[in-house]
């Protein structure tokens, strides 16, 4: 088999050979990025190198290339075939649902410290705290409470150690029954619980006694 170098034109750098059943002849030099497009019959051009989803990738699944091409929430949720729901999509951090219904809400528990008579409680760490009451309280401290016009409860919990233990509440905190504080169990592994909610940004924790002596 032998091969005719057409010659009209002669290979340079970056140039490619094309056929036309007879002869080879070669293209201009493409640039760096670009690719080899075929036109046809002994005709190829260079291009940028793109492929438009909706007609040049295969495989996709139904409305996959419009969601690709244009990713709103309304896209995606026409791609997926057991999605559950309608509206945009949720993301971890403080998201707005509107009228879930949730099977199986687990609530994270955290056991903060007393350190220097200061048990700090943050917000955004859960909704339920679980404390050694191994040092008296002289402050209670609440990080990162929800703004006002949003409900938040927290459950607080303490284990005593054996020895009595004094806990100042902050002025924020109140009571029912007078306002005044329970006193807490002293005895060793028994629990104490108690309830506090918020819907103005913590200026005020409404708290009740949910069971002492456990």
């Amino acid at each position: 088999m032998s091969i005719i170098i057409n010659g009209s034109n002669t290979p340079t750098a970056g140039s490619a050979a094309i056929g036309n059943g007879t002869e080879l002849a070669f293209t201009a030099a493409g640039t760096s990025g670009q690719v080899l497009t075929s036109q046809g019959a002994s005709n190829a051009i260079w291009s940028a190198a793109s492929v438009p989803i909706s007609t040049g990738v295969s495989g996709l699944g139904t409305s996959v290339a419009t969601f690709l091409a244009t990713p709103s929430s309304a896209n995606l949720a026409s791609c997926l075939t057991d999605e559950t729901g309608t509206g945009a999509n949720v993301f971890a951090t403080s998201p707005a649902i509107t009228t879930p219904t949730i099977t199986g809400l687990n609530e994270t528990k955290t056991a903060p410290t007393i350190a220097s008579g200061v048990l700090a409680l943050n917000c955004a760490s859960g909704n339920v705290f679980h404390v050694s009451l191994n040092a008296a309280i002289t402050s209670i401290t609440f990080s990162n409470i929800p703004t006002t016009g949003t409900a938040y409860g927290l459950t607080l919990a303490f284990t005593a150690d054996g020895t009595a233990r004094a806990v100042t509440w902050p002025a924020a905190v109140k009571w029912a029954s007078g306002g005044t504080a329970p006193t807490l169990t002293s005895t060793n592994n028994k629990v104490d619980i108690f309830v506090l909610t918020t819907w103005d940004g913590g200026t005020t924790w409404y708290a009740m006694t949910g069971g002492q002596n456990f």
